[in-house]
């Protein structure tokens, strides 16, 4: 990969931070990644979230894409989230 890479395990958590700001208490249920290219050390990664598909009442279907610096996506994926009230 021309020198060090952050392991996929530290881009998910890019996803999991960005659902923690969704509103309630989301709750992971599933996640699904394909790593499409690498992250190298030192680079920014920026995660988007989509809702897709509202599954139950509380359960939401989400598209969840990492992006790097340059735009390229260096994730692909989707989650399952639990959202519930906060206490």
């Amino acid at each position: 990969f021309g020198g060090r890479i952050a392991h996929g395990v530290l881009t998910t958590g890019v996803v999991s931070a960005a659902i923690a700001r969704l509103p309630g208490m989301p709750v992971y249920l599933e996640q699904n990644a394909r790593f499409t290219a690498p992250v190298h050390s030192g680079e920014r990664v920026t995660a988007t979230i989509e809702v897709v598909e509202q599954e139950t009442t509380d359960q939401f279907r989400l598209s969840t894409v990492v992006t790097d610096e340059d735009g390229e996506i260096v994730l692909d994926g989707d989650a399952l989230v639990l959202v519930g009230e906060e206490p």
